[in-house]
């Protein structure tokens, strides 16, 4: 039976979608917890300071760098179910092995599985989504980011209301590894989309998009929102902490604002169906610009408050630049869509949170910079993202 026969069915549509949500879902949840259980993870592993935790967030995102590849391909040849059954499943062991980790170096091995399986489930997961709905593309794009964004972002409440007052954080990870174990029943009896046969991957597609100058750029673009997206939320809460005296409740609303702010605009902008109404480059300028009023905002003034307020409020700010990267690449390109967020994610996003999650432990432990002037930092990338989007915009307003 083809992998895709029950799934363009109407009950088979609704459940499809039901089970890549819940892989997206999973992808959301694991994402945050690291920058909020930093501080439990790295004294349960003798370090001194949550700076010296950057070992740990790096290994997770050098996982994308190398996964995401064969990942990809093997989903566009051989069929998207058992590379999503393969997420789930590197997903439970990545979490058991961290929880029990006594040592940095089985540590990062937990946080690379648990990478690892996370991005085959977003990666093949909105490639499917969007395939289901390829005339409306970039709404469904946002609305299945937001929507579970902001079911993904249980974690971080979950992991505030029950650590330490209830479980310890390697328990708090155990339990977590029920989740995937039931995505897993699920997959086996769900049917995907499969890649358009129309589009086959083969060497000369992948040679060509990296061939491509306008390719090359928006590979670029997701590099430098990488950065800023991973830097934000697991940099500001230590300056929040460390800085500004601010409260681990604080952090927490910090964390938690940030990603649920980011889901919610999301959500919105593809129920209202905006994400394909304004041209993609004026949505990465303008959400740029906001990002740096925030961020200069939540640094200057020197407040707890405003710090958190702010610094949750650019997660609103930033919201619509990933999706619009990703829909124009896939519009641009005409190649199969796991291909192509598999190129872009993986060269340009997973070196931009690499560089966004460990660069700025790295840099204050050589140079003592505080986190305040690495965070103000972030605003050369936005700065970046304008000057590519502004030189792109004109070129398809010359074209049309």
């Amino acid at each position: 039976m083809p992998e895709n026969s029950s799934a363009s069915a109407p009950g088979g549509r609704f459940r499809t979608l039901l089970v890549l949500y819940l892989g997206l879902f999973l992808f959301a949840y694991t994402v945050p917890l690291m920058g909020l259980a930093k501080a439990q993870i790295s004294a349960s592993l003798g370090m001194t300071t949550t700076a010296q935790s950057w070992p740990l967030l790096g290994a997770f995102f050098l996982s994308w760098l190398i996964i995401v590849p064969p990942g990809a391909w093997l989903a566009d040849v051989i069929g998207r179910k058992p590379l999503l059954v393969l997420g789930s499943l590197l997903l439970i062991l990545g979490m058991l092995v961290l929880s029990y980790a006594d040592t940095l170096l089985l540590g990062c091995v937990g946080q690379f599985l648990m990478g690892a399986g996370g991005i085959l489930l977003q990666i093949i997961g909105i490639a499917a989504v969007t395939d289901l709905f390829a005339d409306r593309r970039g709404n469904a794009l946002n609305i299945a980011v937001g929507l579970v964004g902001i079911f993904g972002l249980l974690s971080p409440v979950l992991f505030a209301a029950l650590v330490p007052l209830y479980m310890s954080w390697n328990d708090f990870y155990r339990y977590s590894a029920v989740l995937p174990g039931l995505l897993i029943v699920m997959q086996l009896v769900t049917s995907f989309p499969e890649t358009n046969k129309k589009s086959p991957v083969v060497p000369g597609t992948v040679k060509r998009l990296l061939s491509d100058p306008v390719f090359l750029l928006l590979i670029l673009a997701m590099y430098v929102y990488g950065v800023v997206e991973s830097g934000i939320p697991t940099w500001a809460s230590s300056y929040l902490g460390e800085e500004l005296g601010g409260s681990e409740q604080m952090q927490g609303w910090l964390v938690t604002g940030f990603w649920n702010l980011a889901s919610i605009a999301r959500l919105l902008v593809g129920l209202f169906g905006w994400g394909d109404r304004i041209s993609y480059p004026r949505q990465i300028i303008f959400s740029s610009i906001a990002a740096i009023v925030c961020i200069v905002m939540a640094t200057v003034p020197h407040n707890p408050q405003m710090a958190t307020f702010f610094f949750a409020l650019s997660g609103v700010a930033i919201a619509l630049i990933w999706p619009s990267i990703m829909t124009y690449a896939a519009q641009y390109s005409k190649a199969p869509a796991t291909t192509v967020f598999g190129l872009i994610v993986d060269i340009g996003g997973a070196l931009g949170v690499i560089t966004g999650s460990s660069a700025p432990g790295i840099i204050k432990e050589q140079t003592g910079l505080s986190y305040e002037s690495l965070l103000l930092m972030l605003v050369v990338p936005f700065l970046l993202l304008i000057l590519i989007f502004s030189f792109r915009r004109s070129d398809d307003s010359a074209k049309s």
